[in-house]
């Protein structure tokens, strides 16, 4: 029995991947915009791209954006992710930046869940994974790798200590040089997802790596991105194609 987490009315880890959507504007203008353009394509899941909103590293600004996403979208999953540079985001900040903006986004009271990169949270994890389970927001580890896919056992590895340091939901996103990077991405999956505690999301990056959003049902990725009207990250697929992809290959009634 694969692992499951409950958010809301979302259950993330049974039957096929649910569909996550970024929301990437620039201003709250932009934001707001895009929300409403999501409503029809019906998505499990928002994903608040926070890196590339300007006003990011103001608090106040920052705030004042959480409330109103949280109010245009008042029932949907939200996902806040302030993605930094070094793992492919819009923004560079420091450290302690990228750590003050992960802890407002915690108690905020307006997400559901939050994405802390593993590598960036350094022993700021501990602290952050106790605010956000205070605070009852579902963490999501992510580590993301643009230049490459890592061996299987570094897969393996990656995810056993993302677990170990207590997420809810582990997320590894790779960059495939062959087709043999998507194969050991995808073996990889079907390895975490049957031997973890807590669901998985993984992705194989860009056209060669693109199976990887649509076979989720099959390998155990709990969780699929696709794009609105703009993606946030490499082979992201267009929400409409994604669903009938998701539902030709449907495993379960």
């Amino acid at each position: 029995m694969r692992p499951i987490l409950q958010i809301r009315d979302l259950t993330l880890g049974a039957g096929r991947p649910k569909i996550c959507v970024p929301i990437v504007g620039r201003n709250l203008s932009e934001i707001l915009t895009q929300a409403q353009k999501l409503k029809p394509l019906n998505p499990d899941m928002a994903e608040w791209r926070m890196d590339w909103f300007a006003g990011a590293q103001d608090p106040q600004l920052l705030q004042t954006a959480m409330n109103a996403l949280r109010e245009a979208l008042p029932q949907l999953p939200l996902l806040f992710t302030f993605r930094t540079r070094a793992e492919g985001g819009e923004q560079a900040c420091t450290n302690e930046q990228y750590l003050s903006i992960c802890r407002q986004a915690i108690q905020s009271n307006c997400c559901d869940l939050v994405d802390l990169e593993l590598f960036s949270c350094g022993e700021a994890l501990s602290e952050l994974t106790d605010l956000a389970k205070n605070s009852k927001v579902a963490t999501i580890f992510s580590s993301h790798h643009f230049d490459r896919t890592p061996p299987f056992e570094e897969l393996l590895t990656i995810q056993q200590r993302m677990e170990q340091l207590g997420a809810d939901i582990c997320k590894i996103a790779v960059m495939p040089l062959s087709a043999q990077d998507v194969v050991t991405l995808l073996s990889a999956t079907i390895q975490m997802s049957e031997t973890a505690c807590c669901p998985v999301i993984t992705m194989s990056m860009g056209a060669l790596g693109a199976v990887s959003r649509i076979c989720g049902e099959l390998t155990g990725c709990c969780l699929t991105f696709g794009a609105a009207e703009q993606g946030s990250a490499p082979g992201q697929i267009p929400v409409s194609e994604l669903r009938h992809m998701l539902e030709a290959l449907k495993l379960t009634p």
